[in-house]
């Protein structure tokens, strides 16, 4: 009697192992995250999972009233790497509000962690790589001054030189760059 007890329960887990196993994860089909995998060129929505998402009724904003929307989160982890993708998100009756916030790539490769940040339309803002061991210096791969300018490591000069030629700056790739000019 016992010994049928034990088969049927591990026939049982081997059955809801398999289940389990088969199963792909359904992808994302909400207008927010669709809005962002659109902005940011996204073609693979399979293994993308919401994380956060905070929702609210907010009214009269942009002269306008009943907008529904908020914060919305989610991350892809695919073996070594991590994606990361947060966004604001309103619709109302009249209008859809679409704000960026980030979508970046975290993974480790031969003892450094790569950083890659995208910008509109999966262009790459910047790209660093940093040693896992001993001091977390950067290296750029691309996106230095582009880095420097989001994490406000440029004087008020810097700001605006950046912000005149940034066309320009922002495809500039290496590592050894010179100091950013200042604008006058």
């Amino acid at each position: 009697m016992i010994r049928s007890y034990k088969f049927l329960f591990i026939l049982i887990t081997i059955l809801l192992f398999f289940c389990y196993c088969n199963n792909e994860p359904e992808p994302i089909t909400s207008e927010p995250f669709i809005k962002a995998a659109e902005y940011y060129s996204i073609k693979n929505l399979n293994e993308w999972k919401e994380d956060l998402i905070l929702e609210q009724n907010i009214e009269k904003i942009f002269n306008d009233s009943n907008f529904f929307g908020g914060f919305y989160y989610y991350k892809k982890e695919v073996v070594d790497t991590l994606c990361f993708l947060a966004f604001e998100y309103y619709k109302s009756e009249n209008d859809t509000i679409f704000m960026p916030k980030k979508y970046y790539k975290r993974f480790i490769s031969d003892f450094f962690q790569h950083i890659i940040r995208f910008g509109e339309n999966g262009d790459t803002l910047f790209y660093y790589k940093a040693s896992l061991f001993g001091e977390l210096n950067k290296i750029f791969i691309q996106g230095k001054y582009n880095y420097q300018y989001v994490f406000n490591c440029l004087n008020k000069n810097q700001r605006q030189y950046f912000r005149k030629y940034k066309d320009s700056l922002t495809k500039v790739k290496g590592h050894n760059l010179p100091p950013l000019l200042e604008l006058e």
